[in-house]
């Protein structure tokens, strides 16, 4: 049993080092603008002072400095040790909340002693006051693994919250997909009762469906990343692995980000993070005006932590200032001192 636990988890390694090297490497993001649709009205006189201005961002209950989350990429994996590393350093440093890749092989590893899986997880070792997002997919509850996994992560990595992700075009390009999705919404209803830090699910790149959101968003979930068509590519990523004749051919499914925010209006509790090609704070600007309570960004977080891995160089900081100023300018020229005042003009 130990032999195959074994093969099970390096297939699993090579395929996240796969997956890193093709995202660091290959055109798969597809750099749409995500808001072609979404015009902020600008102000002539904004009559506000620009130091003054207020981006701190309430969501799963906590106060965080900008309304930005650094989205669940790698781990499990040496390499996944280093970028996640870094990328934990900033997000502590600007209060922002980290997500991590699937954490399945740490459970697959759960019973092994030699494991060296946790380590490029295990983040709030060295970071215990950064809030840590873990991850798995949803389909994973018909591969085996049961709450009590998810439970014993939750208590193993110390979990501000975590995210089932849904990834069904996914699983269908990865040469080694598994495609039972039945039954996956009874399995996040029992999770939303049993789990009692903040959940969240989250698309990985295909967005969000009116009907899919009518039937979650009542059952407890904290919030859902839209994970929009726009951003990095999880079809072309799956397909450079296997058929890319395959992965092309549906490299365009799926709702946009401004489609997914259109899709999911409510009047509940539940937060709405936009991500799928966001990559400025004016993007952000735009997120919040049609509903989003935060955004998420991966991809050019994950390249900027490998250029400061490989030339130690302070890109990563740079990239978050960047979206800071970003979506400051954005609220000053809308008149706004904060994001409550912005989504007060703006949102819907």
């Amino acid at each position: 049993m130990k032999s195959e636990n074994k093969t099970a988890s390096s297939k699993e390694e090579k395929r996240k080092d796969a997956h890193i090297e093709i995202a660091l490497h290959e055109e798969i993001d597809l750099m749409k603008d995500p808001f072609p649709q979404t015009v902020l009205k600008f102000q002539t006189f904004p009559e506000i002072d620009f130091k003054d201005i207020d981006t701190k961002c309430r969501l799963f209950k906590h106060d965080f400095h900008l309304p930005l989350m650094i989205l669940g990429m790698t781990g499990g994996v040496d390499r996944g040790y280093d970028i996640n590393t870094r990328l934990a350093q900033v997000a502590t440093q600007f209060n922002i909340p980290m997500g991590l890749g699937s954490l399945k092989l740490l459970i697959k590893e759960r019973h092994n002693p030699s494991s060296h899986a946790k380590k490029s997880f295990d983040m709030k070792k060295s970071f215990p006051s950064l809030y840590l997002v873990g991850n798995i997919g949803l389909a994973s509850f018909n591969e085996g693994i049961h709450l009590d996994d998810i439970k014993w992560l939750i208590d193993t990595l110390e979990l501000n919250a975590f995210c089932f992700h849904i990834n069904a075009m996914q699983e269908c390009i990865q040469p080694e997909g598994q495609k039972n999705f039945k039954g996956l919404i009874k399995s996040l209803e029992k999770a939303c009762h049993e789990i009692k830090i903040p959940l969240i699910l989250k698309e990985v790149g295909f967005g969000i469906d009116p009907d899919s959101f009518k039937l979650i968003k009542n059952i407890g979930l904290s919030a859902i990343d839209l994970a929009s068509k726009g951003g990095t590519n999880w079809s072309l990523i799956e397909g450079m692995r296997g058929s890319l004749r395959l992965g092309t051919i549906f490299k365009d499914w799926g709702n946009s980000l401004e489609e997914s925010l259109n899709n999911c209006q409510s009047d509940s509790s539940l937060s709405l993070i936009a991500s799928g090609g966001i990559r400025n704070g004016l993007h952000c600007a735009q997120a919040l005006s049609l509903g989003a309570t935060a955004v998420g960004i991966g991809l050019p977080l994950m390249k900027a932590a490998v250029q400061d891995i490989e030339n130690q160089t302070q890109t990563l900081e740079q990239e978050i200032l960047f979206f800071e100023e970003s979506l400051k300018i954005s609220l000053f020229c809308t008149g706004s001192d904060s994001l409550k005042a912005f989504k007060a003009k703006h949102g819907k």
